[in-house]
Order: structure tokens, then sequence, then C-alpha cells
């Protein structure tokens, strides 16, 4: 960024806010590696390295000013209130994994990255809100995980990075999204709420498949415009189906 003062060119170096999906890494971490991994105690520490291994490499790749990682609150959070199902089908995390979560605190503590969680909020709630709060023309947003709901938070200052398994990363950014979903990232969540999403064991608007809800989007930009021109609609049986399950929407 440029700025003109007493005929002089100044140039400010845009800021980079690294913002970690921590339990993304974890679990990615602890399945990639066996639990052959372990301390001098015996116990398991394959997700401790492999943290620690993808941390060195995003912050080789990235070289932030600043890194934070985002960690789910222990109590439930305000979805499961209002939706009893919500990730209800998960399995409860393995003792092997959750024994090594106050390493990888210790890991990430002595790379200068700040863990921060919140009751009743997930690690998504607070990328989301960081991301939106920090994200301008002076602050350039880096997001990393694999998780695809992230693509939502994606605009002009806000990327995806998405680690391999190859020890490289894939860049999301408002391009990529268009190209794979057909719409923009901040249309994702519409998208979500016809087609719903398995992995969060959200049903969706029953008979409404990726098809389907892409040309919804397409033609109508979102569920509220959808349901605002419902009688346009067609066939009749989408009209119904859309009509039925409104509350899944």
């Amino acid at each position: 960024m440029l700025f003109l003062f007493n005929s002089a060119v100044i140039m400010f170096k845009m800021q980079k806010l690294l913002l970690i999906d921590t339990f993304n890494f974890l679990h990615r971490a602890y399945h990639a590696l066996p639990l052959s991994f372990r301390d001098k105690k015996g116990e398991p520490i394959n997700a401790v390295y492999g943290v620690a291994a993808m941390v060195i490499n995003v912050l080789g790749t990235v070289k932030p000013d600043y890194a934070i990682a985002a960690l789910d609150g222990e109590k439930p959070t305000f979805r499961v209130e209002n939706f009893t199902a919500y990730k209800a089908h998960r399995a409860p995390m393995e003792d092997n994994l959750a024994s090594q979560i106050p390493k990888v605190f210790e890991v990430l503590e002595g790379f200068g990255i700040k863990p921060i969680l919140a009751d009743g909020y997930e690690a998504d709630d607070i990328i989301g809100t960081m991301a939106t709060r920090f994200s301008n023309d002076d602050c350039q947003v880096i997001i990393v995980s694999n998780d695809h709901d992230m693509w939502q938070l994606i605009n002009k200052n806000v990327i995806v990075m998405s680690p391999t398994t190859n020890g490289k990363a894939e860049w999301i950014g408002a391009e990529e999204v268009v190209k794979r979903m057909g719409f923009n990232p901040n249309q994702i969540p519409d998208y979500k709420g016809l087609r719903g999403d398995p992995s969060d064991n959200i049903p969706g608007v029953r008979g409404v498949g990726e098809k389907i809800a892409k040309q919804l989007i397409e033609d109508y930009g979102s569920v509220e415009n959808i349901y605002r021109n419902i009688e346009n609609v067609t066939p009749v049986s989408l009209r119904e189906k859309l009509l039925n399950n409104a509350e899944e929407a």
C-alpha cells in the first residue's frame, strides 16, 4: 500500500494474520502418523509431532505477523442447544488423542501462537469472528484448514490455505470457490441449507441434492430469495419439497 506524504512515497507492508483450525490439524496429524510415535514415558505423541511439523511448514510458508490457534470450547455449543442432532453422529475423541492436547498447547505456545477458545463456541466461530473483524485492505487473513466450511469466509482479503499430505498446500481464494462450486463464497451457507451437510448431520431439504441446490442458488441467489419467489419455482414437485421442508432450509 502506498501513501503520499510531503511529496515522498511511503510504502506500508500489508500485515498477515494466520488463523489455525487447531483440531483440524490435530485430527489430520493423529490419523496420518502411527501410534508408535511415543515419548520416553511411552505416551503417544504422534499428533504432537504432526502438529509441530505442520506449524513449522505453515509459518515458513506464510511468515505471518500474527498467529492464533482456534479451538473448540469445552462446553456444548449453542448449535447443539438449538439443534440436538448437530454433529450427534460423531464418535467421542479417542483417549490417545485427547491425552495429547495439553502437549499440543505447549507446542503452539512455544512457537508464539496464542491458543484461543470460548465455551459454547467452536473453532469455526472464533475463526469466523477474527476473519471478519480483522480482514481489511491493511491486513490479509490466512485461514489454515482442510474444512470446506471455511470457504464461506473467503473474500479479497481472506484466503484459505489447505495443507496436503505431501507437505505442500492448496490455496483457495474466491475464484477457486466459484470454479468448484459455481457460486460465490458467501452463498455457501445457503447452498448447505438446501443440500444439507452430512459431516455436521444437517439434513437440508429432503429430496434436494447437489445439482438442484446449485441451480437454485444460481437462479435465486439465496434461500431467502427462493422463498420470496416460491411461486415461481418449478417444477411443482420441487416447490412442494421446499415448502414442506422450509424449517430445514
